[in-house]
């Protein structure tokens, strides 16, 4: 009676082991087939992305090559912001700064975005959800950093870029939140 007992437990157990075992490899099935998923939707639309991601660069390069016209050269306005006495104006001299910050933001961002979709295929040890996520904050500052420079770039009256920059960061601010949240939170 108590081999039967034990024979029973025995057979209890392994169905226990087995059905623990089955679910656990069906989880890692379904987190292979969700793997697979992404990497496929990001094959197909690396295309778009590294073309956008070009425009970019190449709308960030053109704008500092060839700056809004109020804007002075650099040479003037790190003067006007660094040297004791210097001519002219201060608050136009951070004005150019921050939109040469911005835009070299907005370049650099849009760089990283290109270098990681073009070199993607070496990185088998990131899952493609994470490489995902990652353009996908990219992404979101890129359009921060794009929609600062235009404010500074277009407004002329110095009260007004403080408002709106203040805004734009504070959006900024935002969406790093959220971000970061995203991929904390994910798989």
């Amino acid at each position: 009676m108590a081999d039967e007992n034990q024979a029973g437990g025995s057979a209890n157990d392994d169905g226990t082991n087995s059905n623990a075992l089955q679910e656990s490899q069906n989880k890692k099935k379904s987190r292979e087939e969700r793997e697979q998923e992404d990497r496929e939707y990001l094959n197909e639309m690396r295309g778009w992305l590294v073309t956008v991601a070009t425009l970019f660069v190449g709308m960030t390069y053109q704008a500092a090559m060839q700056p809004p016209a109020w804007m002075p050269k650099p040479e003037e306005w790190s003067r006007m912001l660094f040297a004791k006495g210097a001519r002219g104006s201060r608050t136009l001299a951070h004005r150019a700064a921050a939109y040469q910050f911005f835009n070299t933001m907005t370049f650099s961002s849009a760089l990283t975005i290109l270098v990681l979709l073009l070199v993607m295929d070496g990185f088998r040890l990131i899952s493609a959800r994470r490489i995902l996520l990652f353009v996908r904050m990219m992404a979101a500052f890129l359009s921060s950093f794009v929609a600062v420079n235009f404010v500074i770039g277009i407004t002329n009256v110095g009260r007004a870029t403080f408002y709106l920059v203040g805004i734009m960061v504070s959006y900024i601010f935002l969406v790093s939140i959220l971000c970061l949240v995203a991929v904390c939170l994910s798989p």
